[in-house]
């Protein structure tokens, strides 16, 4: 049984495309269960992707600006994705919001126009945002965060189904009041023959890196004053890769601590290129504050190498400590740097390489992944 489907996904960097290959799998995992797809999205690079939809592509200004100026661009964006939801009201059975930043008017347009609405709940707005504000002047730390956890409850109340990846991403989102429209299943998968095992782990450099957005949701300033901790071993070299806004203050922290030396700082890295980064590394570090579970993550699971990441979201739930990967307290510069001098001393790191790749195989397969969200939409009728 197939349907026509809507996808709305919110306004994507335009210079880290990392985050639009999780919408593009996302895309290729609905293209079974689909007669057609339509993208509602902003700033998508129609050039990289290989998959057929309708792209409703709306451009949005990626200009650095204060509170006060965005809120009313937030507000004007979702007015025209409401009205594109209008337009193709008759060519869509449902509506599904994926990596959403609590979009209440199209939602709400959507429950008008009588579509069953799937929400796709990776993670929290409003737990991000509580970062990204914190040093905001006016209370707007504390404002903008409020104002998001509110939405969040909204869409969460008028969604049809709600998918998270586990219960433990459950409990962590405060969902459990809505356990009746629960489905469980990951947003994305991971291609095993592409992301493998290209150097054995004993063979690789005592590497320990960092890949993903520098953004403070990441995690990454804790992770760049933790190489000032572990770096008094002297033998240990350290990678980042990605891009973001705190790139420059990435930088000057390392110059100011004299630890460029030990650092390789690679910029944004094409999901094509990855395999070959993460095959170098020893260990992964993922200090995110709030995911599903992190694509990089996953993708280093299947490279063969161990990932050490926070506890939060679906991660107690698919990382077991010390048998297919690592499971920090927290992650504080003083957390990530004791748990990477706890993983290196371990003798048996080939053995639990093997295992996560075995886990990822067995959990994470592109033909699991499509069955469950076949399940996800048979739910809504």
């Amino acid at each position: 049984m197939s349907f026509n489907t809507c996808i709305i996904t919110s306004a994507l960097p335009p210079n880290i495309k990392g985050v639009q290959i999780l919408v593009d799998n996302f895309i290729e995992i609905m293209e079974p269960i689909s007669d057609t797809i339509y993208l509602i999205a902003g700033n998508y690079h129609d050039d990289i992707s290989e998959h057929k939809f309708n792209l409703i592509n709306l451009k949005m200004d990626d200009k650095k600006q204060t509170i006060i100026f965005r809120i009313p661009k937030f507000i004007f964006i979702q007015l025209k994705m409401g009205y594109m939801l209008l337009k193709i009201r008759k060519k869509i059975d449902f509506t599904v919001f994926f990596i959403s930043t609590p979009f209440i008017i199209p939602l709400l347009t959507s429950k008008l126009l009588n579509k069953r609405i799937i929400m796709i709940a990776t993670g929290s707005s409003s737990k991000g945002a509580r970062q990204h504000y914190k040093s905001s002047i006016l209370g707007m730390g504390l404002i903008i965060p409020e104002i998001l956890k509110l939405l969040e409850r909204i869409n969460y109340y008028f969604s049809d189904r709600i998918v998270v990846l586990s219960k433990g991403l459950m409990h962590d989102l405060d969902l459990t009041k809505y356990q009746d429209k629960i489905d469980y299943a990951c947003a994305t998968f991971v291609d095993t023959n592409h992301f493998c095992v290209k150097t054995d782990l004993q063979n690789r450099d005592i590497i320990i890196g960092f890949i993903g957005r520098l953004t403070e949701t990441k995690g990454i300033m804790q992770f760049v004053q933790s190489i000032k901790l572990l770096s008094k071993n002297g033998d240990l070299s350290f990678f980042i890769g990605g891009d973001g806004h705190l790139r420059d203050k990435i930088m000057k922290e390392l110059l100011k601590d004299d630890l460029k030396h030990s650092v390789t700082f690679k910029g944004w890295i094409s999901h094509d290129d990855l395999p070959e980064y993460l095959n170098l590394l020893k260990l992964i570090v993922v200090p995110s504050y709030t995911e599903a579970f992190p694509a990089i993550g996953l993708e280093a699971m299947a490279c063969g190498t161990p990932v050490l990441i926070n506890s939060v979201g679906g991660v107690p739930d698919i990382i077991k400590d010390g048998e297919n990967g690592f499971i920090m307290e927290n992650n504080s510069p003083e957390s990530i740097a004791a748990n990477v001098q706890r993983i290196l001393n371990r003798t048996d790191l080939e053995n639990i390489a093997k295992n996560a790749r075995k886990s990822l195989e067995n959990d994470f397969s592109y033909e699991n992944i499509i069955e469950k969200y076949e399940k996800v939409v048979k739910n809504c009728y």
